[in-house]
């Protein structure tokens, strides 16, 4: 949807020239996604996420959404690095719609060059490694696994879905650069798909994302 920074394609602003144009907005939404993301959870425990949705949430993270990445890493982007750890809380909600919203509003602040290096350091290196059987749970907290692969595959799907990045992929994957370690890091994870342990939204998630990889563009 339009709201959720889907299909419907317009202009949209750079993360960065956004808070250039109106840098009030910085810290106070940064200090309203803060309270937000406090009032998700329960007691401050991080790996719960079900607290009640802040009012404040969906209307910062539908902005957030709408705004487009930079191309480098640059150091006059540095203030808006507050926005990611506070966005990564939202990706262990309960709600499965909020963490959505989440995963597309990260996408903004990973500028394009560093998304493999981000996927893998940040994203995939997170996730916390399974129980072994007979455990009946795969993982301790189901949601933030849920949110982190469903923000691994948005950044994959908008990094890849348009032709002109695939120049720079395939150079990475030739010269088993970041975009070669990322599939490695994935791959390392596709027995997820027939742990029955994971519930099957989980299950479909990885699978997407890989598809968005393997069949991009279209």
């Amino acid at each position: 949807s339009r709201s959720m920074g889907g299909a419907a394609q317009r202009k949209t602003f750079g993360s960065g020239e956004f808070f250039l144009r109106y840098p009030v907005l910085c810290p106070a939404l940064v200090a309203r996604l803060a309270r937000a993301a406090d009032a998700l959870f329960v007691d401050g425990e991080d790996g719960a996420g079900r607290g009640e949705m802040h009012p404040e949430l969906q209307p910062v993270l539908v902005l957030l959404a709408q705004l487009a990445p930079s191309i480098h890493v640059r150091d006059d982007h540095a203030h808006l690095d507050a926005f990611v750890p506070l966005v990564r809380r939202c990706l262990c909600y309960q709600n499965a719609m909020v963490r959505m919203m989440a995963a597309r509003s990260l996408h903004p602040f990973v500028p394009v060059q560093a998304v493999p290096s981000f996927l893998v350091n940040e994203l995939l290196g997170s996730l916390p490694g399974r129980y072994l059987p007979p455990s009946p749970r795969a993982f301790a907290h189901h949601n933030e696994v849920a949110g982190v692969i469903e923000a691994v595959r948005w950044l994959i799907k908008q990094n890849t879905i348009r032709d002109e990045s695939w120049p720079d992929i395939l150079a990475s994957l030739a010269a088993r650069g970041d975009w070669h370690v990322l599939c490695q890091c994935i791959s390392a994870r596709l027995d997820w798909v027939t742990d029955e342990r994971l519930p099957p939204p989980i299950r479909l998630v990885l699978l997407r994302a890989v598809s968005d990889f393997l069949w991009a563009p279209s």
